[in-house]
């Protein structure tokens, strides 16, 4: 097992003369190396490129972590790993590489957590000899929000869903829910669509409540001018993102139909256990005026409209 120290004291002399040799993982271009950062608004993770003299003498892990925590060159990038995180010490072995973070590692919101270890996990097992990462914080395992240690990662642990078409296709029958037509209840719709099989079927649910019931006496609970950032799913946590002009709600909807028309659209997946909603990625304000968007939501049938519900609102 290989164990070493990287922080305070960042710079460890290589004792070889090579920068750059074997192991040293993927030079993409013109002997730099290929590494992923945060896009500025912390919503995706972007592929650059560092160069490895601007680390003095350090190679393998030590060389890209110290990348991962630098300033990147371009403008519209940010680095991945915070000023505020250190990584007190690693592990490597037999190809299982285990990082330890400060504490501050906490500090860092969810849904941007989610993008810096998807980050620093594709960065990592460029390399050789390392094929699995798992991180720890101040020696304890790291947990997700359910409370379970995430474990050991490696770049297929996150798939990105671009949104481009391809050939095949498939079918899905999805459950909505739309705000009834006095926004006190959700309506729930039942819909058969046929999807790119490269779309996550996550973002898809967003589109769709974004576009609207087809069943009478329904209502949209997200405006139609909305538009979707970026929607992941990790750990169990679907992280929505959309832009300013969710703030743009029909005030005659509940701010409890609005939230929970997407929160119970999106756990009908087995796969989704909660959802936190983000604004042009900014967690610190509201849905509305009561949920706060830093909480993540579980799925809430008590706004559903029943049988009875339905059949005393067509009496009236």
């Amino acid at each position: 097992m290989m164990k070493k120290k990287l922080f305070p004291i960042l710079l460890i002399l290589c004792m070889m003369t090579g920068l750059l040799s074997a192991g040293c993982g993927n030079h993409n271009r013109s002997g730099d190396i290929s590494l992923y950062y945060l896009n500025l608004e912390g919503t995706s993770i972007v592929q650059s490129y560092y160069n490895p003299e601007d680390a003095g003498e350090l190679e393998g892990i030590d060389l890209y972590l110290h990348a991962l925590a630098d300033d990147p060159d371009e403008d519209d990038i940010m680095k991945t790993i915070p000023d505020s995180v250190k990584v007190l010490d690693y592990s490597l072995d037999n190809y299982f590489l285990t990082l330890n973070f400060s504490e501050q590692y906490y500090d860092i919101p969810k849904a941007e957590e989610v993008l810096v270890r998807a980050a620093i996990v594709r960065t990592l097992t460029q390399l050789d000899d390392v094929v699995y990462v798992s991180f720890n914080v101040e020696g304890v395992a790291l947990t997700n929000a359910r409370g379970e240690v995430v474990g050991s990662m490696n770049a297929d642990s996150f798939v990105e869903n671009p949104d481009a078409a391809i050939n095949t296709s498939q079918e899905k029958t999805l459950t909505l829910y739309f705000s009834s037509s006095d926004g006190t209840y959700l309506v729930p719709e039942t819909q058969t669509v046929y999807y790119s099989s490269n779309e996550s079927l996550e973002k898809l649910i967003v589109k769709k409540l974004i576009a609207g019931p087809s069943t009478s006496g329904a209502v949209a609970t997200i405006p139609a001018t909305t538009h979707i950032i970026t929607v992941s799913l990790m750990d169990g946590v679907c992280y929505v993102n959309l832009d300013a002009n969710f703030m743009d709600q029909n005030q005659e909807i509940s701010e409890e139909v609005v939230l929970y028309s997407i929160v119970d659209s999106l756990t009908e997946l087995d796969e989704v256990k909660k959802v936190q909603l983000s604004i042009n990625g900014d967690t610190s304000g509201m849905v509305r005026y009561i949920y706060k968007l830093s909480d993540m939501y579980e799925r809430n049938e008590s706004f559903i409209q029943t049988v009875t519900d339905a059949e005393e609102e067509t009496q009236d």
